[in-house]
């Protein structure tokens, strides 16, 4: 499927957290490593969804998402030039307070990216009150498009926290467009991409620093408003495009209703290699996030460390791209593993979580854990794998994530139940069918897409530590 959502909370207070990295096999949008947020009982940053209208090729079009868009292209979803799928990274929900997953998608931009990778986690801020951080990195192309939609249900608003001029009619001035005339037609641009046309009544800004666009209207106070830190010499752009959901399939309501989309440019010589840090912040009446700035890191160019602030305490994220145990550090915040989380009040930690790592250090207070577990696939059953190396026996790592890589790179994740010992193979049973059998030379799927493919297969899994302080331990 290629699609992981983390989730907290219960009726009008849930909140759900979506990142798609599917491949295609008919019916498919461009949408890898799109992203959809809900809570307040409301789709707050929506995927627009199905159309059968004229504007088919708007809704199935990369810039109709909320994700990445390299030189103006759509992303690629299938034909020649191999599989379309992303591959899940991690998914880490087995600590509710803090959850996060991480997919890459280079193979919707062959030939064009060298990386495309998202990391989302969700926060719970207390109150009922959550946040999400969200690490894009992109590198490839001259021109890195990032885009996020308002409320596609209601009539909606837009605002940025920067001056805007009015830029133009839409996306392509000066280009002469012909917009579709039917579901199976794309329009044209000149040979330049159509969705651009549809991002109309632009205004447009640039950036010393960094930006917070909100998002408003429905028929409850709620919103979402975004921190985008740290981001100066882009541009911003602010528009609206047809919001297809209130045209309820009528070819003749679709330039009636519009709903807000804001994009953020980045442009340089290839290969361009950008880094889009956000938060999204839901809330009802009033936001309630007293500031997000990025922090430098040392020991690593490539992690990405994070400052949230809240009721009275901040929260610190620190990110790599993959798990390392060479410890790097911001501020009092110092890492050897992939991810951490120290929630601190007053220089006091509350919570302090370490993902695919060995420590985690903030002053005198250390939380420790047992990096990453590696190794062969030896055999696939339906509910178990057996695999190499030595893992703890038991429920320690129930709720933990099996990371199961195929010789094409391609991915699967399977949740632990418990691990046991059978026959002297290490067994990891998993709440999840597995779905592949082995075969000489490689692995087959057992059900749709029924590929087989050649070469070893591996897995990981990162484990993980969080644990909540009362300040005097």
């Amino acid at each position: 499927m290629g699609h992981a959502w983390l989730g907290c909370g219960r009726g009008d207070e849930q909140v759900q957290l979506h990142l798609h990295f599917s491949g295609g096999y008919g019916h498919e949008h461009a949408d890898t490593l799109n992203l959809i947020l809900c809570a307040k009982g409301l789709e707050l940053l929506p995927d627009v969804g199905y159309t059968h209208t004229r504007y088919r090729t708007w809704s199935t079009g990369t810039l109709c998402h909320n994700t990445v868009v390299i030189d103006e292209q759509r992303q690629k979803t299938r034909g020649v030039g191999g599989l379309s799928d992303g591959r899940l990274l991690a998914f880490e929900t087995a600590s509710s307070p803090v959850q996060w997953v991480e997919a890459s998608g280079e193979s919707a931009y062959p030939d064009l990216a060298d990386e495309y990778r998202r990391m989302l986690m969700l926060v719970d801020a207390g109150g009922d009150e959550v946040y999400a951080v969200d690490l894009f990195r992109v590198k490839g192309g001259t021109q890195h498009d990032w885009a996020l939609h308002g409320n596609a249900d209601y009539e909606g608003a837009a605002s940025v926290s920067v001056p805007l001029a009015p830029y133009a009619d839409n996306l392509l001035p000066g280009v002469k467009i012909r917009y579709p005339k039917g579901e199976s037609d794309r329009g044209d641009a000149d040979g330049r991409n159509t969705s651009y046309a549809f991002f109309q009544n632009v205004s447009r800004g640039r950036l010393t620093d960094g930006v917070t666009v909100t998002f408003t209207g429905s028929e409850k106070s709620a919103g979402v408003r975004t921190h985008l830190p740290a981001q100066p010499g882009t541009e911003v752009f602010l528009g609206d495009a047809p919001s297809l959901r209130r045209a309820e399939e009528n070819n003749i309501l679709l330039d009636r209703y519009r709903m807000p989309i804001f994009l953020l440019r980045r442009k340089g010589p290839p290969p361009l290699a950008s880094r889009f840090v956000a938060v999204h912040e839901p809330f009802e009446g009033k936001p309630f996030l007293d500031g997000v700035s990025l922090q430098p890191v040392s020991g690593d160019e490539d992690a990405i460390a994070v400052s949230v602030r809240h009721h009275g305490v901040a929260d610190h994220i620190i990110h790599r791209p993959q798990a390392d145990d060479r410890a790097i550090a911001t501020g009092d915040l110092r890492l050897r593993g992939q991810t951490g989380f120290v929630r601190e009040r007053n220089g006091v930690p509350e919570m302090m979580g370490l993902w695919g790592g060995l420590e985690l250090r903030w002053g005198k207070y250390v939380l420790t854990g047992s990096g990453v577990y590696s190794g062969k696939v030896i055999q696939a059953e339906t509910d178990f794998l057996s695999v190499s190396g030595e893992l703890p026996e038991g429920n320690a790592m129930k709720g933990a994530t099996l990371l199961v890589t195929f010789g094409d790179a391609s991915s699967q994740g399977y949740r632990i139940e418990k691990i046991a010992r059978e026959n002297g193979e290490i067994r990891v049973i998993t709440e999840d069918e597995i779905g592949f059998a082995l075969q000489p030379g490689g692995a087959k799927h057992l059900f749709f897409p029924l590929r087989e493919i050649p070469g070893e297969v591996t897995y990981r899994i990162l484990t993980s530590a969080f644990t909540v302080m009362d300040g005097e331990q």
